[in-house]
């Protein structure tokens, strides 16, 4: 149904005409299973397949744990109660197991690890970190934050510039020390066999629709300190480390920020619309497209307002996978909350066609490393 409404005045209409939607191109999302590490695990190469595979056909739904409580958070039991499905992938975030963040005796961190393997060795699921750094001990609480705040860059005066060229030593070693704990936590998964969904230095250049207001201390001395640090990170944990387990997601919010084809797997946006707003966030996916000739899968990383799947495949926005983010965006008062997803949504969204929930999912550790091989073979 089409209507018109004037809000204030006359309005005048000639006529309405009606046009058929332009083709959408499929070849966009044709992308090589190979990963950019060439050593990759083989259960990152089968989740990395199964995503390639059904990228363009299928969105997987996906949701990040409230306070790291894992598939029991207060998100997983509501969407289940209401839809009757659970979302494939699970959010979780390691802030809790820097440095900074245990000498100050953060809990809640060490169950992460715990979490991860759980969801996907007994629950079939697919787990994505990211990492909410804090900054150098010496850096934090400054202009009046605490230091679990110590990722915004309105709270820590630490330049990664001056880490990075040589200026701030201690800040450089502090840097050092913190990937090298970090690697030591992944690798408790890498030696489990669970493939991760790895999301770093999230969000990095902030909202490209107001340049220069990068949020987060990785963003705010700019780009080349950021991608200096992202190849820093992968080499050390790649080449060092060995943590062949990783599928690394870039969503640095700027294409002038991209690393590089042979350090990212994986391109992403965090999307926070208005509340109910359900359109596909057409503009952020083409924009993240944009960084890279090359066919890369997109996902929408983060979101706080679910969009419509009809309408985003229909757009040619068919994003790999969501990953509501927790809290107010999910539940209010530990129900399950329409303030930005309405009840209708949420279950067609859960139930779509177009929209892979649990029960739908292969068996990850078996898939097929090379889907058009196997085949061959099976004939």
């Amino acid at each position: 149904k089409i209507g018109i409404k004037g809000d204030n005045g006359h309005i005048y209409v000639d006529k309405i005409k009606i046009t058929p939607a332009p083709a959408i191109d499929l070849s966009q999302y044709e992308v090589s299973n190979q990963l950019s590490n060439p050593n990759a695990s083989d259960e990152a190469k089968r989740l990395y397949n199964f995503l390639t595979d059904v990228y363009g056909k299928y969105t997987i739904s996906g949701q990040s744990s409230g306070d790291n409580e894992g598939k029991d958070s207060r998100e997983f039991k509501e969407i289940e109660k209401h839809t009757g499905k659970r979302p494939c992938i699970l959010g979780l975030d390691v802030t809790n197991l820097s440095n900074s963040a245990l000498s100050h005796g953060a809990g809640g961190g060490d169950m992460v690890p715990l979490q991860a393997m759980d969801w996907y060795n007994n629950e079939n699921g697919i787990v994505a970190l990211c990492w909410h750094w804090y900054a150098p001990e010496k850096n934090l609480e400054k202009n009046g934050g605490a230091w679990w705040q110590g990722f915004y860059s309105e709270y820590t005066d630490f330049d990664l510039a001056k880490a990075l060229s040589g200026e701030d030593k201690e800040g450089y070693d502090s840097i050092i020390a913190d990937l090298d704990h970090m690697a030591g936590v992944l690798k408790e998964l890498a030696d489990a066999n669970v493939p991760i969904l790895w999301r770093p230095l999230h969000e990095a250049a902030g909202d490209p629709k107001y340049p220069g207001n990068a949020w987060f201390w990785w963003g705010s001395a700019g780009k080349d300190a950021y991608i200096q640090l992202w190849k820093l990170m992968y080499d050390k944990f790649t080449n060092e480390y060995g943590l062949n387990n990783l599928i690394w997601v870039w969503n640095a919010q700027n294409p002038d920020w991209y690393p590089g084809d042979e350090y990212v797997d994986i391109m992403g946006y965090d999307c926070y619309p208005a509340e109910r707003d359900s359109s596909s966030q057409k503009w952020y996916y083409d924009l993240v497209k944009s960084s890279t000739s090359t066919n890369k899968l997109i996902a929408m990383t983060e979101n706080g307002s679910l969009f419509d799947p009809d309408g985003a495949f229909n757009d040619g926005t068919r994003w790999a996978w969501f990953c509501t983010w927790n809290g107010e965006f999910c539940i209010k008062d530990k129900q399950l909350s329409d303030q930005y997803t309405t009840f209708d949504e949420w279950n067609k969204i859960y139930n779509s066609e177009r929209v892979l929930t649990l029960d739908e999912l292969p068996n990850l550790k078996c898939y097929p490393m090379d889907t058009e091989k196997y085949l061959e073979e099976h004939k």
